[in-house]
């Protein structure tokens, strides 16, 4: 492993200059007499995030535990202004929204930009929060439990729902953080230890990627629940995702186009995220025709033998292989799928698991004690086999089974502890789920495709590796906010865009 990685990184440590601070020109190496300024620019960034080796995986779990905290403080924030049509009169709409980006979109990116200050001290959040709940308690709010019968009959309605409040904030917090990191990570403000590894490691943006894929299979089995319903033909799937295809199509003609900075080793020369999205539905369709396991022996065995293959070459393929052909050109962004899938697999076990209806609140905290709690155990142990026993690194570039594990360990917690929170802490329906992560998720690709968008507007018109801190923080507050303003214009007009 060390010889490969070594024969990776030469080429990026032939290439990698000094640290760009803020203000300083642009630096002449390379023969920048045969360059022109945007083509210097464009190195100078495609440098800036090679190269990068990550973070301890307890950092960047420290920082996932921000957006739990903040949904608990929001919840209980909630619960002071009382229930229902009260806190919707007495709370006007733009201060709710201005709460709710405020703990579910500012205090978790917060976090990520300065993760010593926010990271480290998470439960000054929740402390926050329970402190104002037990200081000026409400009917319903914890210092005043149990609610009365009828509110445990709505609070049991809420977790059976399809739609679940937890689910739905954890997909918006999700997307924030990944449209977030995407232009925050072409700052010097966002700490370079959490840009996406090189080879091996773990970093905030890696883990991003596999949120991404975890969210839209924890969706796909919410919808379809414990039922085995029939699943489409392949060629059915392959046309459903065509906007996906034309996406990804898209992003490679502007990226050459333009002359956009890219980083070829994430997914190839032509392949990248959008292609991955599309071609998932369509194996998975293939796997659900073909194979009919269920779905966590169906991950577990796709892991399995995509280890062997890794072992056998594979890995070695695809960190040093040339690019000679459109195979070799894209072989990261192929290869991986065999650990997408998985992802996707696992993640759909787990809303399948939390789409079965349960009687009581009650019922639902067995559920996630005895049912959930001991499956991610073992996977988390699984992922300490791996990584220790077997002395295997995790790999977004490969997305091995350390990657796929601790992916699964990570979003199958988060999800664990938000729903937790909803079955510790009742809000009625008309409070129950956010509005700003409601209008988020309802049109989820467009906001993702929109954040892309504006990142690579901005990324043109504005030199980022010069620009000072607090202008970066100013630039990606607006950007932010903007990002949430889109969302819920499209969701109060009713523009829902369906792929």
């Amino acid at each position: 492993m060390e010889e490969q990685l070594a024969a990776v990184l030469s080429d990026a440590d032939q290439l990698q200059a000094a640290p760009l601070a803020p203000g300083s020109p642009p630096f002449a190496a390379m023969g920048s007499g045969t360059m022109s300024e945007q083509e210097i620019r464009r190195r100078e960034k495609e440098q800036f995030v090679s190269g990068l080796t990550g973070t301890s995986m307890e950092e960047v779990h420290r920082v996932m535990l921000v957006a739990v905290f903040s949904y608990l403080a929001l919840k209980l924030t909630i619960h002071q202004f009382g229930h229902g049509s009260s806190y919707l009169v007495r709370v006007p709409r733009p201060i709710r929204w201005l709460l709710e980006f405020a703990f579910l979109f500012a205090v978790p990116n917060a976090a990520v930009l300065w993760p010593d200050v926010l990271a480290h001290r998470a439960t000054l959040c929740a402390a926050f929060g329970l402190l104002v709940a037990v200081t000026f308690p409400r009917p319903g709010s914890l210092a005043r439990m149990p609610p009365s019968p009828a509110q445990m009959k709505e609070w049991a309605r809420q977790l059976n729902d399809r739609i679940k409040p937890a689910v739905t904030v954890y997909r918006a917090l999700m997307m924030s953080l990944t449209c977030f990191a995407i232009l925050a990570v072409d700052f010097h403000v966002f700490p370079r230890r959490f840009a996406k590894t090189e080879v091996f490691g773990t970093s905030l943006m890696d883990l991003g990627v596999g949120c991404f894929v975890f969210s839209q299979g924890l969706t796909v089995g919410l919808k379809q629940g414990s039922t085995a319903a029939s699943p489409p033909s392949v060629w059915s799937s392959i046309r459903r995702g065509w906007p996906l295809w034309l996406l990804g199509l898209g992003r490679v003609i502007s990226v050459k186009g333009l002359d956009y900075q890219e980083h070829v080793s994430e997914y190839g020369v032509h392949w990248n995220f959008f292609f991955t999205l599309a071609a998932l539905g369509p194996i998975v369709v293939f796997l659900d025709r073909w194979v009919r396991w269920s779905d966590a022996p169906m991950a577990a065995m796709l892991l399995i033998d995509y280890e062997v293959l890794l072992a056998k070459g594979l890995q070695h393929y695809v960190l040093t292989a040339p690019r000679t052909n459109l195979i070799s050109a894209n072989r990261e962004g192929l290869a991986s799928l065999f650990g997408y899938v998985a992802i996707f697999l696992a993640a759909r076990h787990v809303g399948r698991t939390l789409a079965s209806p349960l009687p009581t609140v009650s019922a639902w905290r067995r559920l996630l004690w005895r049912t959930l709690a001991p499956q991610i155990a073992l996977t988390a142990a699984a992922l300490w086999v791996a990584s220790t026993a077997f002395h295997t690194d995790v790999s977004r570039r490969l997305c091995n089974a350390p990657f796929v594990l601790w992916t699964v360990v990570v979003n199958a917690g988060m999800v664990a502890l938000l729903v937790l929170v909803d079955a510790v802490v009742f809000t009625d329906s008309a409070t129950a789920a956010a509005e700003v992560a409601d209008a988020v998720n309802a049109n989820g690709l467009v906001v993702f495709l929109g954040a892309n968008l504006a990142t690579g507007t901005v990324n043109m018109v504005m030199d980022t590796l010069r620009v000072p801190d607090a202008t970066a923080v100013a630039v990606l507050v607006a950007y932010m906010g903007s990002v949430v303003l889109v969302a819920l214009g499209m969701s109060r007009m009713r523009w829902i865009v369906k792929f």
